[in-house]
């Protein structure tokens, strides 16, 4: 009997669980038919709010009453404040499409000039300009002044004369800044400055004296250090527009690149059979030199180490100067003005006497100085005539004069602004480099010339 009590209670057992499953399973679809009505108190989710559920339409009704008790000045009002936020929308965009073109236009003008194909039209807006001519306040240079530096934010200048001094001015004001030291002591300390040139930047200042130093100094004009190397009085100096290198030419005949931030010497350029008479950078890693009395212009090409070497003056070359990456202004003894390209080894345009004849010895007079406005048309030269000339390069790569300026003196120095509003020009009553003209009655200043453009 007990056998079969014991097996009794497995079976049913058995047949509870298979009930239990049944109805389970027997109550998965009853769950899945019901239909659930969704509760509109209940917080709705992003989700939920995406698809439209419980969406009451309260709102609306609300603000179709508002404005429906709105009068008709109320709606006006309304409706103008709407038109002039379109109208600050549509300005905002017309200021930013500005913008956005004016820096279009910089880079422009940038990727032009790196080039050498940006090219400013000022002659024509000058032919029938008033230029004004005033001189700086404050003590003038002992002696004749021999060269001048202007920055390229076109506030200050720089101007060195032969008692070795070299002083700052303010061009807005043509007032006097500061000074470099001078020591009463030993006069052979502070040998005559032939040449000066202003870093990019505006912070360094390099001058070149008769005692072949080489000099840098900061933009307070005190003294940072000292390059040696060279064996004649220093003639010209050139700084390259990244403000890491100097290139310095000499009465030696020689060219010498010098790199400014390590202080050191870097190489020596060769070719001139005679003193340098002027340096010039032309373009990125080319430096352009006149030869005095070889009469040659040479153009160096400082990567490929080669030279290009310009022929055309009868007597020596006294300066040269770079229009554009393309061309160049030489003047000299035989009272020519020549504008020179690359592309040829004889000049474009001669002008034989540019500033007439002396009248005392019925020879040309000798052209001191010559400046030229950068990637422009325009192009100023000076001698001892008693005027400044102002010539304009046409498209056809030929000078054509302008006007005369009248200024009394040795014109040992002329500069142009950046900003295309002056030219400075530094007076002497001798030449730079000796004693063979002498002017009496004349003081030794900076004389700045106003240009009004159209």
């Amino acid at each position: 009997m007990s056998f079969f009590i014991r097996n009794k209670k497995p079976a049913a057992t058995n047949n509870n669980s298979l009930k239990s499953k049944k109805r389970k399973f027997s109550e998965k679809p009853t769950k899945s038919k019901k239909t659930v009505k969704p509760d509109l108190d209940e917080e709705l989710t992003s989700d939920e709010d995406d698809e439209g559920i419980g969406f009451d339409s309260q709102d609306f009704e609300e603000h179709s009453e508002v404005e429906e008790d709105l009068t008709e000045q109320e709606r006006k009002v309304i409706l103008a404040k709407k038109y002039l936020e379109e109208i600050e929308k549509v300005e905002k965009e017309k200021l930013n499409d500005s913008k956005d073109k004016h820096v279009l236009k910089k880079l422009e003008t940038v990727v032009l000039e790196q080039e050498g194909k940006l090219r400013v039209n000022i002659a024509d807006r000058l032919a029938n300009a008033t230029v004004v001519c005033t001189k700086f306040n404050g003590k003038p240079h002992r002696a004749s002044i021999t060269c001048i530096a202007v920055t390229s934010d076109s506030k200050h200048v720089y101007s060195a004369c032969k008692d070795g001094i070299i002083i700052k001015w303010l061009l807005e004001t043509r007032s006097k800044v500061c000074s470099s030291p001078f020591v009463k002591t030993d006069r052979k300390s502070y040998p005559p400055i032939l040449a000066l040139a202003v870093a990019n930047n505006n912070e360094l200042v390099a001058s070149g004296d008769n005692n072949s130093n080489i000099k840098l100094w900061s933009s307070s004009l005190e003294h940072l250090h000292t390059f040696t190397g060279h064996k004649a009085p220093i003639t010209g100096l050139a700084i390259s527009f990244e403000c890491d290198t100097l290139y310095s030419s000499s009465n030696d005949r020689s060219i010498k690149v010098w790199n400014i931030e390590d202080r050191a010497y870097v190489e020596t350029l060769f070719g001139h059979q005679s003193a340098i008479t002027s340096l010039d950078i032309l373009a990125k890693n080319r430096v352009i030199s006149s030869g005095g009395t070889d009469k040659s212009v040479r153009v160096w090409k400082i990567q490929e180490e080669s030279q290009l070497v310009f022929n055309g003056h009868s007597r020596g070359i006294d300066m040269t100067r770079r229009v554009n990456d393309q061309q160049f202004i030489t003047c000299g003894e035989d009272g020519t003005l020549s504008l020179w390209s690359i592309l040829k080894k004889v000049p474009t345009h001669t002008i034989p006497v540019a500033h007439g004849y002396d009248s005392s010895s019925s020879e040309p007079n000798w052209i001191t100085s010559v400046a030229c406005l950068h990637n422009s048309d325009l192009v100023a030269s000076g001698s001892y005539d008693g005027c400044v000339k102002l010539w304009k390069i046409t498209p056809k790569r030929t000078l054509e004069f302008l006007q005369d300026i009248p200024l009394s003196g040795v014109i040992n120095s002329l500069v142009f602004t950046s900003d295309h509003k002056h030219l400075v020009a530094g007076i002497g009553t001798e030449h730079r480099f000796g004693r063979w003209k002498t002017i009496k009655g004349v003081k030794n200043t900076v004389a700045i010339i106003d240009i009004q453009l159209k």
